[in-house]
């Protein structure tokens, strides 16, 4: 894994003291490990070139998204989203039949009270339609899930 990568899994292990002993790091490590956010986790994310300025709005408020604590087996919901964002139109849009471990998703209006709410799938699983995928995570963070 990148430095980054590691560090990213330290921060989501909530470990508040991280000592980089590496004599070989280069000034792309370097500038990779200033731009952090040390403070909040922060996930590198593939997206779909056809993503809406809806699900990017959603995407990237960095203000909102918190893990909900009753854990689903399947996925990881951020649900403040569907709270702020229920006024945005979300048509369906990259509904893939099958979401795969490390799929990011924004549900669509077809899931009416649940629009906007923000997932990132951790078992293989149905769409059943209401799932627009957004982007997929970095393959290095899979083993986090």
């Amino acid at each position: 894994m990148t430095i980054g990568t590691q560090i990213r899994h330290y921060i989501a292990l909530c470990i508040d003291m991280i000592i980089i002993a590496n004599q070989f790091l280069t000034e792309y490590d370097l500038k990779m490990i200033n731009e952090i956010d040390y403070k909040n986790l922060s996930l590198k994310i593939e997206l779909n070139s056809n993503i809406t300025d809806s699900e990017q709005q959603i995407l990237f408020d960095k203000n909102i998204h918190k893990v909900r604590s009753d854990l689903a087996r399947d996925i990881i919901r951020s649900v403040i989203s569907r709270v702020i964002y229920q006024e945005l139109d979300i048509p369906a849009n990259n509904t893939n039949q099958w979401l795969e471990k490390g799929d990011v998703v924004i549900l669509n209006n077809k899931s009416q009270n649940y629009r906007g709410e923000l997932h990132i799938i951790t078992n293989k699983i149905k769409n059943d339609g209401i799932r627009n995928v957004v982007g997929k995570l970095s393959k290095n963070l899979f083993r986090i899930f």
